[in-house]
């Protein structure tokens, strides 16, 4: 799908710096024949590169060959940045137990991000409510980004761990993400800037 990418796609990434969301884990090292070693995650994250994305996704519990192999591929293109997802943010405790994963979503997150920063990744994906204990865990120099950000008096929809986006940033995350929370308001403009205003709050 990535090395095929739509005109507007490649428009988007032209005009403003591209999120590119992949799950290179589902596909063999090598690609699916095994022999077109430009193929599967590797081609995937270097499509991702040439479109001129900023970042890309690559899943932890794909393990560290997966998301080593993914920063490998994006080290020739420098403004590529390798995130790790760690837990969906409508994930709770409960619904890890039922895959089988014997942590609360906060062990499971720090250990999911400790194993992304042992592969090499740039940083992780996460909820505003993990962010401030993989701050401690990742240092400084880790990209830190939030979904499940909403806006002040909002309803927490389907996001099991929200926060507002001021609390995101004061608790370490380094970028927020603001989807349904703007693109289903009744008035997105108003929404974006609500979210300006939470972040310029004191306090």
């Amino acid at each position: 799908m990535t090395a095929h990418a739509s005109t507007t796609t490649r428009r988007t990434a032209e005009r403003a710096s591209a999120r590119a969301v992949l799950t290179p884990h589902l596909l063999p090292v090598g690609g699916c024949s095994g022999k077109r070693r430009g193929s599967g995650r590797s081609g995937a994250v270097r499509a991702a590169g040439a479109l001129g994305a900023s970042m890309v996704t690559v899943h932890s519990g794909g393990g560290t060959g997966i998301m080593a192999a993914a920063v490998a591929a994006a080290r020739d293109f420098p403004r590529l940045r390798v995130l790790a997802l760690t837990v969906v943010t409508s994930m709770t405790g409960s619904d890890l137990a039922d895959v089988g994963v014997d942590a609360s979503t906060e062990e499971q997150v720090l250990r999911l991000g400790r194993l992304a920063h042992r592969a090499g990744c740039h940083g992780v994906i996460a909820s505003p409510q993990e962010a401030a204990q993989l701050r401690g865990v990742l240092g400084a120099g880790s990209l830190i980004v939030t979904p499940g950000v909403t806006l002040p008096g909002e309803e927490r929809a389907e996001h099991a761990r929200p926060g507002t986006p001021r609390a995101a940033i004061a608790a370490g995350a380094s970028h927020i993400v603001l989807g349904r929370s703007v693109t289903r308001a009744p008035d997105p403009v108003a929404a974006v800037r609500l979210a300006r205003a939470d972040l310029a709050a004191d306090g």
